[in-house]
């Protein structure tokens, strides 16, 4: 009997100490949920204008705390909708019994939730920030957007700024920057901000107004763009830099320069090179297909004229299945090819000749052009060659323009 208590306390202890620990819930920012905002009837029906609105402007306020702006931070598993938590748990309003149990089984420390109504002339959108913890609500707004406001670049906007309403986040407004170098500085009204890292790069911080961004890299002309900052519009820039000529000022060259010379972009110096590996391929595609189609096509000829001389019987009767069941069955599986070789030879036939004058004609032409740009840019060029002869000695002159 002892032996056997003994045995039952071992195992028992081997299944706790075994038993996978409960997830311990992550240092750092309180928990907060974002729940769909509810869309409100008016009597007329639900409009689905606005139930996107709902939709976009839901998920730009989620976008916030994930992105680690202000002082919450989004629950994982939390993207529920208000309307069907209340549906579930049969909660005929926003009570904060209701809210606080919705909070609890969610396991948040805060919510966001809401509704929008439709009103002249725009959407009113009423949002409240509840501590579940106090059951009740600590924050709360109501706001108007104009009609012509309820676009997706706009939505965003006044996401930000309910946010930084209901939390205190600072409303902060983020540049991002591609250009088509890999490495550079980004500088803000003539001063360095940032470095550009696989052609991108970021800027917080900048004092609303008229700003001159600009992308220096070493090899390439410097390029700059006139923006407007706004609190809470996010700005997207893209930049496509123009590499320096032998006259041209090459920036980060000198000075206090980093002299790393040209950056290779990738897109080589070779104009025409998608284009002519694009008709080697459909040549060998039209190639293989017109093989395919004459070879199919005098496949079935012979079967046609075997067939003709055994008095053309397809399908073959039962009697003559032997003599001419194979002479049928080959030159229907030829037919059929044909349908597929015939069209696909001339697909690829025109391809071949459309790539061919884009990728050999069309960018000798370019070439052309861009040395004859170069050498006006140039300016006259003078070349003198020294001759010697027997008879005595000199030179040529030649003047390229």
């Amino acid at each position: 009997m002892n032996r056997l208590l003994v045995s039952l306390c071992v195992a028992a202890l081997g299944v706790v100490l075994l038993a996978p620990a409960a997830p311990a819930r992550a240092a750092g920012k309180p928990q907060v949920a974002v729940l769909g905002l509810e869309v409100i009837d008016d009597g007329t029906g639900l409009d689905p204008a606005l139930i996107g609105h709902a939709k976009e402007l839901t998920e730009a306020l989620r976008r916030r705390p994930k992105s680690g702006t202000g002082p919450y931070q989004l629950a994982a598993g939390s993207e529920r909708d208000l309307a069907e938590l209340k549906f579930i748990r049969n909660c005929e309003n926003e009570a904060s019994d209701c809210m606080a149990q919705i909070g609890s089984e969610l396991g948040v420390a805060f919510l966001i939730y809401g509704k929008l109504e439709k009103r002249p002339g725009g959407v009113q959108v009423s949002l409240k920030l509840f501590g579940v913890g106090g059951k009740q609500v600590m924050k709360s707004l109501s706001e108007l957007i104009p009609t012509a406001e309820t676009t997706s670049t706009e939505l965003e906007r006044a996401s930000k700024a309910f946010y930084a309403k209901l939390t205190g986040a600072t409303l902060a407004t983020t540049v991002s920057v591609n250009a088509n170098v890999r490495v550079g500085k980004v500088l803000v009204d003539g001063v360095a901000k940032a470095d550009l890292v696989d052609g991108t790069a970021q800027l917080t911080g900048l004092a609303n107004g008229r700003r001159e961004i600009a992308i220096e890299s070493p090899g390439f002309i410097l390029g700059t763009q006139v923006v407007t900052v706004k609190s809470g519009a996010d700005l997207d820039l893209h930049f496509t830099l123009t590499r320096a000529g032998a006259g041209d000022p090459l920036p980060g060259i000198g000075p206090g320069g980093s002299g790393d010379g040209p950056v290779d972009t990738g897109a080589g110096d070779r104009p025409g090179g998608g284009y002519r590996a694009a008709f080697w391929g459909s040549t060998v595609v039209a190639v293989a297909s017109a093989a395919t189609w004459i070879y199919g096509y005098t496949q079935q000829q012979g079967a046609l004229d075997r067939l003709k001389q055994n008095e053309f019987t397809c399908p073959p009767s039962p009697a003559n299945q032997a003599r001419d069941g194979a002479d049928c069955d080959l030159g229907e599986k030829w037919e059929t090819i044909s349908y597929f070789t015939v069209p696909l030879t001339f697909v690829a036939g025109a391809l071949a000749g459309y790539t061919f004058y884009k990728g050999y004609v069309a960018s000798s032409s370019a070439d052309k052009r861009s040395a004859s740009a170069k050498r006006k840019a140039r300016g006259p060029e003078v070349v003198v060659v020294p001759t010697a002869t027997p008879q005595g000695a000199g030179a040529t002159v030649r003047i390229d323009f």
